[in-house]
Formats: C-alpha cells, sequence, structure tokens
C-alpha cells in the first residue's frame, strides 16, 4: 500500500496501487503507409456527405444482419441472392422498372403503374403470361365503396369459360317496374364454321337477335357484336307461355 501524507494535516490519504498501466506503445513509424490507408479509406467514403461507395458489404460475423438506416439506390443495377439474380431496378437504361427475379430469370416486373407477371412488357395494370388460380372470390368491378361488395364488372375472354356454376342477380328487390315479358319471336337458329381456326358450332346471328330484344346483344371492344345466351331463356319462356295461352284457347274454343 502507498501512502500519500499532508502536511501540515495529520491525515494519511491512502491512494491505491497502479495495476495494468500501459508505459509504451508501439506503431508503425512508416507515415507513408498511414496515409496511404487513409487515403484509400477515402475514397470510398464521402467526408462532406457522409456517404459511402462501396463495391460490397459484408457482416463481419455471417450471423448478424446488415440494417440500413436511410435509402438504398440500386439505380442500373442488380441485387443478387446466392450468385442469381433477383432484385433488377431500373437495368435497362432509361427505362424505370423493377424486376424480381428466381434463379437468374426475371418473374414479376413493375413497370409504371402496371405488373407484369412471366412478361418484360406488361401491357395492362395486371398482366399476367400463364395459367392463374384464384383461391378466393374475383371481382371485376370499377367501384368499390365502404369494404362491401362491389358492383359488377365484364369479363372479356378470347377463349373458353369453365365453370361449376354461373349465377346471376335477380333479387327482386333490385329490380323496378316488373312487368311481364310479351314474346317477341325467337332468331333462327343456325350451325357455322368458325373463321379464326374453322371448328363448328352453333347458335344465332348477334344482329337478327338485336333486332329481337337488344338487351341479349352486346358490342364487345373490339366493335363485334356478342351474345348472353342466358338472356335467351326469357325468349324462349315468352314464346312457351304464349304457346301454352294458344292451347289454353284451342281447348275452351272445343267444349
Amino acid at each position: 500500500m502507498a501512502f500519500l501524507t499532508t502536511n501540515p494535516s495529520p491525515y494519511i490519504i491512502n491512494v491505491p496501487e497502479l495495476q495494468n498501466v500501459i508505459t509504451s506503445a508501439t506503431g508503425s513509424s512508416d507515415t507513408a503507409t498511414i496515409n496511404n490507408s487513409v487515403n484509400s479509406l477515402l475514397t470510398y467514403i464521402n467526408t462532406a456527405t457522409g456517404a459511402a461507395s462501396l463495391n460490397s458489404l459484408t457482416s463481419v460475423n455471417t450471423s448478424d444482419d446488415i440494417n440500413v438506416r436511410n435509402n438504398l439506390n440500386f439505380e442500373n443495377s442488380v441485387i443478387l441472392m446466392n450468385g442469381a439474380v433477383t432484385l433488377t431496378p431500373n437495368n435497362l437504361a432509361g427505362a424505370d422498372f423493377l424486376g424480381l427475379g428466381i434463379d437468374g430469370a426475371e418473374t414479376i416486373r413493375i413497370a409504371g403503374q402496371s405488373v407484369g407477371i412471366n412478361t418484360t412488357a406488361p401491357a395492362a395494370t395486371l398482366d399476367v403470361n400463364g395459367p392463374t388460380i384464384v383461391r378466393g372470390s374475383l371481382y371485376v368491378t370499377s367501384t368499390i365503396v365502404g369494404g362491401a361488395a362491389p358492383s359488377l364488372g365484364n369479363i372479356y375472354a378470347d377463349g373458353d369459360l369453365y365453370a361449376d356454376g354461373v349465377l346471376y342477380p335477380s333479387d327482386p328487390a333490385l329490380k323496378m317496374d316488373v312487368r311481364i315479358y310479351e314474346a317477341r319471336g325467337l332468331p333462327t337458329p343456325v350451325e357455322f364454321l368458325w373463321r379464326k381456326d374453322g371448328e363448328r358450332d352453333i347458335g344465332v346471328l348477334a344482329d337478327e337477335l338485336a333486332a329481337l330484344e337488344p338487351a341479349c346483344v352486346q358490342r364487345k371492344p373490339n366493335g363485334t357484336l356478342a351474345v348472353d345466351y342466358a338472356k335467351m331463356t326469357v325468349l324462349l319462356l315468352a314464346e312457351v307461355r304464349e304457346l301454352k295461352r294458344q292451347v289454353a284457347e284451342l281447348r275452351s274454343a272445343r267444349v
């Protein structure tokens, strides 16, 4: 124990012995080497803005995450995952898009207001190239109010539509000015070949049907006419109802 005696005070102050005191230090005496190291570091760091420009970013401890507290600019760059391109932002000169890929192949592209799946040139808000499965309800509508069931929209398909069932809104509460539909005649049933592939089919001619009942015919965006065959059942029911009325009159006339 070391002692420090004050004078003229008779009190004694105890001072613990110092341990692990650094008495000397060694380091590089090569100033040029140190300067070169500092200058090399400054080529990657902008001291004015605090920005760092690096070719790679690796955590010293591979189990640790690398946290970014601000924006990352990947202009004209790609992001790799396990050696394969995963993210390609703005990879084409002058083209603004974001591409997501798996195993080096781009799968999703976001360009402007469009999203493309399995296509690098989405032609609509959502452009899916390939079979699509919807595991729930699919609403095609232009109006959604308060998250309630939306109003009806249109589905256009160049091919066939398959469904286990097709339902049409028909609740009386949705209708007004309800009247009995009177028979107006029926279109001529025809058989024909489609120009696109020569396949045989049967049906009616849309223009003839439109002359009888315009509600059964709609014009598609490409300008051609399409028939709502489901509504044609009303024409058939009206004809059957008229036939029943005539049969009843004939029977009553015989009595």
